[in-house]
């Protein structure tokens, strides 16, 4: 197993790694494609992100890393990239600790697994109720669904074959299928198998919040259907049927998630045997969100990708801008630019972007 750090030149006897080669210069538009696990979930909400950037990057016959943590794998060979203040004896508590703020979980040193498996898995149920709260956020997923019935109510398709073997001598009852639109379909079963199996395996990390515990509650409500012994149909309608909807791109971001979640496959890239797999994190996305919460009370926080919380150069609403952050007093306007990157990488564009 390979440990190196974000933002750092990759030793010249690494470079020829076989998960270094397959994803050097590979834009991360591509492995979103690829169903990668990509936190945050969509590009467009991080700020340092976007789609032509890279895990590792090749230019004049070095290879380094960029503003990305996390793990990735082959089957045979891993590569864990964390924060540059990891050191390899322990636990990479920096970044452990940004995560826990930024979503808003507590978990103690020793819930955390040392095991580098479980480590994998840990970080995908610990994700789990920040892509939960952002998909729900659009309103809960409806489809179309087939049921089938035996009643006297008859609304849909006969199904002469088995009323015959139902309803036989006639006792008033008709057999029909019908197509309804629906709360209680194969995402939103998927959704609850999943919170079932981490209500098992780490049942904290559902009761961090009272939005959190609505969110579940919400989706046992709407799944009324559920049964353990359905698993293998949900996952198989779920593996095969990406819901591809623009409205609804939270919820294929959560589909995804809880597909590795409850199969324990990791999500590949690469179009020979051993394809690599992994979940990465904008380390400079988290950092930036983590200063926010840090400074709130003192700071606007625009998000220029999103549109929120625009400020102007001048009175009349003219001159839009998004800084990092920006001072609350009116008076004494200080702004703030957020940059994880080491210092000796600060260039000309990072000191006009406060300038500006």
């Amino acid at each position: 197993m390979l440990k190196i750090s974000d933002n750092a030149e990759i030793e010249q006897s690494n470079v020829g790694h076989l998960i270094i080669n397959e994803l050097a210069n590979k834009s991360l538009s591509t492995l979103d494609q690829e169903r990668f696990i990509i936190f945050p979930p969509l590009l467009k909400n991080s700020a340092d992100l976007d789609e032509d950037n890279c895990i590792f990057r090749t230019f004049n016959g070095k290879t380094r890393t960029c503003n990305i943590v996390g793990f990735l794998s082959d089957g045979e060979n891993e590569i864990h990239i964390h924060t540059r203040f990891f050191e390899s004896k322990d636990e990479d508590y920096f970044l452990n600790y940004m995560l826990q703020k930024v979503l808003h979980y507590n978990v103690t040193i020793n819930e955390i697994s040392s095991s580098d498996n479980h480590s994998y898995y840990d970080l995908l149920v610990y994700l789990f109720p920040y892509y939960l709260e952002e998909a729900m956020r659009k309103g809960f997923y409806k489809e179309y669904v087939y049921h089938s019935y035996n009643d006297s109510n008859v609304r849909g398709q006969l199904d002469i074959n088995r009323h015959i073997r139902q309803n036989v001598p006639f006792i008033g009852n008709i057999a029909y299928n019908t197509r309804e639109y629906s709360f209680d379909n194969k995402l939103n079963q998927l959704i609850r198998h999943a919170i079932e199996k981490i209500e098992v395996t780490r049942p904290f990390l559902l009761n961090e919040s009272s939005t959190i515990r609505n969110n579940v509650k919400r989706i046992k409500e709407l799944t009324p259907s559920y049964s353990h012994y359905d698993l293998e149909d949900v996952l198989f309608e779920n593996k095969f049927n990406t819901i591809k909807h623009g409205f609804y791109e939270e919820y294929t971001q959560l589909q995804t998630l809880c597909l590795q979640i409850l199969t324990d496959e990791r999500i590949s890239f690469g179009a020979n045997d051993q394809k690599v797999h992994g979940i990465i994190i904008d380390i400079a996305w988290l950092w930036e969100e983590y200063l926010n919460l840090l400074i709130k009370d003192h700071f606007y926080h625009p998000q220029n990708k999103v549109g929120t919380m625009p400020h102007y150069y001048f009175n009349n609403r003219n001159g839009e801008i998004y800084p990092d952050f920006i001072g609350k007093l009116p008076d004494n306007r200080v702004v703030a630019d957020a940059k994880y990157k080491p210092q000796n990488n600060i260039k000309n564009s990072d000191y006009s972007q406060i300038l500006s």
